[in-house]
């Protein structure tokens, strides 16, 4: 409900309408009234709470809705982020806020706060669900442009998110799952308030990049999130590999002896910063390091300390499993990638560089069995590459673009309505070091005029690209279908042709671009 003026008795209220104006705008929640702001020609709400606080006791559990208040609580400041160290590479737009355990929040971005139904755009933020805060995005310009509804939301990371304890105690049952149970909570917030925001909660889609796509993968095959989305658009991540039980215990023991406790009571009680202390220490587990998992699957998320688990409470399979069966919702998808998603990853030095082709076919043998082959159908690809290059393109390949392939190919017989996008727009930042790489989409998604921070290094995104993106995405959220007039026609998804619309200053769409080495990925993938 809008409110147009707040009485005078109300805490922190607004006595005026023209108090109102220059300070805000008022709306009624069910759990009570938040005063926001207008920015840019939008009105923002900032830090609104859907989740009651997960602190004591209520660690590591499913989140309760949020606590209701008295009087007008300002929504004028992202209050907190989840607790987490220091991010490594800067792949968002804007300042973070102070980590605060008391983190289900949640900020909406919205054309006006009034009685329209409009398409309602619910973002899950990646960073290897260690790193990610919802204030530190600014939908401003996609909702000013695509008259559509954002909202950005806060989930509990790492330990405090992902702390798999269900074999402690089965209280906990779910725990390994904690920062999707709050995505869940988020939606069923959004569900029962977007309304009051100009929202149509009949119409939301979810989309995430990164640990964001992973979430909404996931989301995708969980049947507690069930009604609760319509569209689903999933960026560098479509929630390839769960993190297997087993490992998921043996982080839970290597944490708990590292904090030198021995009881889930004793880990209730554990500062935030020894948690995070030890979270950074513990390794990611290399390919095939257990029975459950290896090979290809290992590489998405499962290969975390701390990531989603095939938990059989709040996951009950492997995402892909789950949608080659069926067992999803008919809703429209959208996937996207960048041309070279692991060049972020080299440019922060995590990656060996070959030495000759006999090393290259020792690193591919990760995760395909004829290395000779690999290494020439690399080569044939990219023939004025280095071995660098082909290794690069050989990881992306493993760990986003054949499993995209996979994902849509399985999902189509269930329901057709699915288009792909790659984003290969390369910044010319750091002597183009970064390529288009993992994360590369994300300023122009959020893009804000004069921005250029981040992989772009005072470089900005240029804005008709930006701007199209935002049109196909609002589109997508609006009907279902990306095709707008910013892009060439774009055909969906289907397995015979692969077509994929190439995202870059001068669109257009590809015809299975990635052919060639594709075929050395049947049989491990496919």
């Amino acid at each position: 409900m809008y409110i147009t003026s707040v009485g005078p008795d109300t805490e922190q209220g607004v006595h005026n309408e023209a108090e109102q104006q220059m300070n805000g705008l008022s709306v009624e929640t069910t759990a009570g009234i938040v005063e926001g702001m207008e920015q840019a020609g939008v009105a923002r709400f900032l830090g609104v709470p859907f989740g009651a606080a997960p602190l004591g006791q209520r660690r590591f559990l499913a989140p309760s809705p949020a606590a209701p208040w008295t009087g007008v609580r300002s929504a004028k400041v992202s209050r907190t982020s989840p607790p987490q160290l220091p991010s490594p590479v800067l792949i968002d737009s804007g300042d973070q806020a102070p980590g605060d355990e008391d983190c289900l929040e949640l900020d909406i971005t919205t054309p006006a706060a009034d009685d329209a139904r409009r398409p309602v755009m619910v973002w899950f933020y990646g960073g290897g669900f260690t790193i990610g805060s919802a204030g530190t995005y600014d939908p401003t310009s996609m909702v000013a442009r695509g008259d559509v509804v954002v909202v950005t939301v806060n989930y509990r990371l790492g330990a405090l998110g992902f702390s798999y304890l269900q074999h402690l105690d089965e209280h906990y049952a779910g725990s390994g799952n904690s920062g999707i149970r709050d995505q869940i909570a988020s939606l069923r917030w959004v569900r029962d308030n977007i309304a009051f925001f100009g929202g149509d909660p009949g119409c939301v889609t979810i989309f995430g990049q990164s640990a964001g796509g992973h979430s909404v993968g996931c989301l995708l095959t969980c049947p507690e999130a069930d009604g609760l989305y319509h569209r689903c658009i999933l960026e560098s991540s479509s929630g390839w590999g769960l993190r297997s039980i087993d490992w998921a215990e043996g982080v839970t023991t290597t944490l708990m002896t590292k904090l030198d406790v021995s009881s889930v009571d004793a880990l209730l009680t554990s500062s935030v910063d020894d948690l995070l202390a030890v979270q950074a220490a513990l390794p990611m587990r290399l390919p095939g390091a257990d029975s459950a998992g290896g090979g290809p699957r290992t590489m998405g998320v499962a290969a975390f300390p701390f990531a989603p688990t095939l938990d059989h409470v709040v996951l009950h399979g492997e995402v892909i499993d789950e949608v080659a069966a069926g067992r999803a919702p008919r809703v429209p998808i959208l996937m996207c990638h960048t041309s070279d998603e692991i060049r972020l990853f080299d440019a922060m030095g995590f990656l060996p560089d070959p030495s000759d082709e006999q090393e290259l076919g020792a690193f591919m043998s990760m995760g395909l069995p004829d290395t000779a082959a690999a290494v020439e159908a690399y080569r044939q690809a990219e023939p004025d590459g280095s071995l660098k290059d082909w290794f690069i393109s050989y990881l992306t390949d493993q760990t986003y673009h054949m499993p995209d392939y996979r994902f849509a190919d399985v999902r189509a017989p269930h329901d057709p309505r699915i288009w792909m996008a790659r984003f290969s727009w390369r910044s010319p930042a750091e002597n183009t070091t970064f390529g288009s790489c993992h994360g590369m989409d994300i300023p122009f998604l959020f893009w804000r005029s004069g921005e250029s921070g981040g992989f772009l290094d005072g470089y900005e995104a240029p804005s008709e690209l930006a701007f199209a993106m935002q049109d196909a995405w609002a589109t997508f959220a609006r009907t279902g279908d990306p095709n707008c007039g910013s892009l060439p026609s774009w055909p969906r998804y289907v397995a015979e042709n692969r077509d994929v619309m190439e995202l870059n200053t001068e669109s257009h769409v590809l015809t299975d671009p990635d052919r060639p080495v594709r075929e050395i990925w049947k049989g491990v993938i496919f």
